[in-house]
């Protein structure tokens, strides 16, 4: 005998409305006709609240130029240490996006030091850090034109200045990282104050994780 209270159920039980798949198909639903009504600008808090709350893109977009820059540097000291054509070319093309992205960052930087009120220590770890970014992207102009130019010719004490300059790199945007993290997390830079000062979240009190 079939049940007319028929519904669909990702996990929980027929009368837990909550945990239904009908429960998310009718949040879907109402999204699409907040959209309708209100346009597509309302679908960025529903699918990046993070992003909503920003007050600038600089944490986002910054991301881009460490994992890029980074990833340049161990892929060419392997290609310079095995020879091989192949993962020098990849590197080149890492380097290429690493300038892109740290092009970026350091202008959302600038827009992100306008926006954000500081003052006192802020301002001074703000100054550091963004000498840190401005360094990494002349120094990554400078070996992205050479790299360029030179093609394949980068050999002998040329190819080990080339990677000393792309392990400098690394370590400064390292330095300039830490500078953003310690701005955020030991000043609350950007930061709405928290109303508490201690909290206990329990993910799963059945399992008694908590922390």
């Amino acid at each position: 005998m079939f049940d007319n209270s028929f519904s669909f159920l990702i996990h929980g039980n027929a009368t837990d409305h909550n945990d239904g798949a009908a429960a998310y198909i009718e949040k879907f639903l109402s999204i699409i006709d907040n959209v309708v009504a209100n346009g597509p600008a309302v679908l960025m808090p529903e699918f990046f609240p993070g992003l909503a709350v920003m007050p600038n893109i600089h944490p986002l977009i910054v991301h881009f130029p460490i994992a890029f820059l980074s990833a340049f540097f161990i892929l060419d000291l392997v290609a310079s240490v095995t020879k091989n054509e192949n993962w020098r070319n990849a590197a080149s093309a890492l380097l290429y996006l690493g300038l892109i992205g740290v092009v970026a960052a350091v202008l959302a930087g600038f827009q992100a030091a306008e926006t954000l009120p500081h003052g006192g220590d802020i301002h001074e770890i703000m100054e550091r850090h963004e000498h840190y970014g401005l360094t990494v992207a002349f120094l990554t102009a400078f070996l992205a034109v050479w790299r360029f130019f030179s093609k394949s010719n980068l050999k002998g004490i040329a190819s080990f200045i080339h990677l000393f300059i792309a392990g400098l790199i690394v370590l400064i945007m390292s330095l300039g990282a830490d500078l953003g993290g310690l701005m955020v997390y030991g000043h609350g830079a950007g930061v709405k104050p928290m109303m508490n000062t201690s909290f206990q979240h329990d993910h799963d009190a059945s399992q008694g994780h908590q922390h």
